[in-house]
């Protein structure tokens, strides 16, 4: 994996502790624990297994004390992050030990990013916050008289205009609403994602910040497990969403057995 990112040979660290391995090794950890920056390094300084899942050891004597490491090590590694590349290594990695090979099911869902429910109000009193700190600064460093301001989206909502792709977070301006229709949760916010899983393992088929219909993408599940695996697909499982004509002509054509309910 380190070799198909292309991570640098560099070691990072005060005592150049971490390898591309070791890098990739504590992003697996970050994940697995869900441990904060900080804690996280903490863990690794008195967790002996930790060190050894990273290929690293740790004197007690002199632990890691820059706990933005971590983010160094997650910044270098999202920017050559290809995930269609690193999930064919992993299926390479992984196939001996799956079983249901031909089986295919997908479904779609949303990696939430953990924000405030953005109501007009919160959202409009989070944009004066941050354009007042940012005025105020700036401002003082140019030596100008600090203008009035007025966001475009604020006041198109305020006249009752509808808005296209709103905005739902300043810091995250990436992040959309995705309708998912849920009893307790009808919107989530975050990148929506079509997954296949294979034998109790889930690859990513697509990811978009933006909402999109997965019930059109059945097709392209098949083939890419079928290319992953090397091995044809004969069964599919899916929810009503993909139990759509051309999915189920497309199933038929190849005697593809589905788990979608007859007509």
């Amino acid at each position: 994996m380190a070799k198909t990112i292309g991570l640098s040979e560099n070691r990072l660290g005060r005592r150049k502790i971490f390898s591309p391995s070791a890098k990739i090794a504590l992003m697996i950890l970050k994940a697995y624990t869900g441990l904060s920056d900080r804690h996280l390094v903490e863990h690794l300084n008195g967790n002996i297994h930790y060190q050894m899942f990273c290929g690293i050891m740790i004197d007690p004597s002199f632990p890691i004390t820059n706990y933005k490491i971590v983010s160094a090590i997650r910044n270098e590694i999202a920017a050559r992050l290809y995930i269609e590349s690193l999930q064919e290594i992993l299926a390479t990695h992984w196939k001996p030990y799956l079983e249901n090979l031909h089986v295919c099911m997908t479904d779609a869902t949303c990696y939430k990013s953990h924000m405030r429910f953005p109501t007009d109000m919160k959202l409009l009193w989070k944009c004066l916050e941050w354009l007042y700190r940012h005025i105020c600064r700036n401002c003082k460093e140019l030596g100008m008289r600090r203008p009035r301001n007025n966001l475009v989206q604020e006041k198109e909502m305020f006249e009752g205009r509808k808005v296209s792709d709103r905005i739902v977070s300043i810091d995250r301006h990436y992040v959309r609403p995705i309708v998912r229709g849920k009893e307790t949760k009808p919107v989530e916010f975050g990148a929506k994602v079509n997954n296949i899983q294979i034998d109790g393992i889930s690859f990513i088929e697509h990811i978009s910040f933006k909402a999109f219909n997965e019930g059109i993408r059945l097709k392209n599940c098949i083939r890419m497990q079928q290319n992953l695996m090397k091995v044809r697909v004969t069964c599919a499982a899916g929810d009503s969403i993909y139990a759509n004509n051309a999915n189920r002509k497309y199933c038929t054509k190849y005697s593809i057995s589905t788990s979608f309910v007859r007509k």
